[in-house]
């Protein structure tokens, strides 16, 4: 995941209404690394003020907080950004897109052969990492941002996720 010196837009404290839901994504067995089942289901349940990701092994619970927060970007983009686990200084973003039947994420990634965080922010070197590759973090900036996510994450990778009917996981 890239690293954000902050999160972009206006923290919110609420899920807008149209994103509350269950979502699910059917994961292929080699993904998650379950050789003895063909596939693997997740569920992603947005609540009022948190993300519940559940799948056959473990639920975990993601509640709004200083250490997870939902943003809106100049009155278009949602973004749900985590503090990185390896430099908890710095933040980790994915947008967010709902419609009647989907939750499409995109999240912001430094390194990929389809994207490239340095044309649209300014890095910095942090470190090394234990393979001896360049990690940095990129400045924020929320107009760089909405040109990010319109002319390159949008067209890389995302996860789509399709709604339930029924807003209950159990």
């Amino acid at each position: 995941m890239g690293k954000f010196d902050r999160y972009p837009g206006e923290a919110q404290l609420v899920f807008p209404e149209q994103m509350i839901g269950t979502y699910y994504l059917v994961v292929p067995s080699g993904i998650v690394g379950k050789k003895n089942m063909s596939t693997d289901t997740l569920f992603y349940s947005i609540t009022q003020t948190s993300v519940i990701i559940k799948d056959s092994s473990k639920t975990e619970v993601k509640p709004l907080s200083s250490n997870q927060v939902l943003s809106l970007v100049q009155n278009k983009y949602f973004v749900l950004s985590n503090k990185d686990n390896e430099d908890p200084d710095y933040w980790n973003c994915m947008v967010h897109v709902v419609d009647k039947k989907s939750l499409t994420i995109y999240p912001a990634v430094d390194e990929s052969k389809n994207t490239d965080l340095k044309k649209f922010f300014k890095p910095k070197f942090l470190r090394l990492n234990n393979n001896n590759d360049s990690v940095f973090v990129y400045e924020m900036h929320d107009a760089n941002f909405v040109q990010y996510v319109n002319k390159e994450l949008k067209s890389n990778h995302s996860i789509k996720l399709k709604k339930l009917t029924s807003n209950t996981i159990n």
